[in-house]
């Protein structure tokens, strides 16, 4: 039978042990999980009108915005195209236009970077002139700061 020793040794080695649990989860986050990236979506439904978004989507933690994504179902015709504002905090950090026959676009903002409590809201600037555009979904790629335990 083997002698475990005073309390004071088991307290030790279990908290030795822990830390070499952590150590090892660390490492493996760090090896496997990457950065931790949340897709933010913004959505509407139907005919677009031009409008300053009401909405807002409110940033739970700092990071850093990798990229916007734009898509409409139904693409504008005319000359104006279809153009759209993303705004934080009430101030323009990026617009985009999606141009006649277009679906999809990506941007990079002006200001990438989040701070916990930012608001984000969506305008749309103009919706083309002849038929306008429909199903507009604005997507905002965010590299959120990850803290590991």
């Amino acid at each position: 039978m083997t002698r475990l020793g005073s309390q004071a040794d088991l307290v030790a080695r279990i908290s030795a042990l822990e830390e070499q649990v952590r150590r090892l989860r660390t490492k493996k986050a760090l090896e496997t999980e990457g950065p931790d990236v949340d897709v933010v979506p913004y959505s509407i439904s139907g005919n677009l009108t031009v409008a300053d978004g009401g909405l807002r989507w409110y940033a739970l933690r700092d990071g850093e915005i990798l990229k916007v994504a734009v898509s409409v179902g139904t693409s504008p015709s005319g000359l104006t195209g279809i153009g759209v504002r993303l705004r934080r905090n009430g101030t323009s950090i990026g617009t985009v236009t999606l141009s006649s026959g277009q679906n999809y676009t990506t941007f990079v903002p002006t200001l990438v970077t989040v701070t916990q409590g930012d608001y984000f809201t969506v305008d749309i600037t103009s919706i083309g002139n002849s038929v306008p555009g429909a199903d507009l979904v604005l997507e905002v790629e965010v590299e959120q700061e990850t803290s590991l335990e």
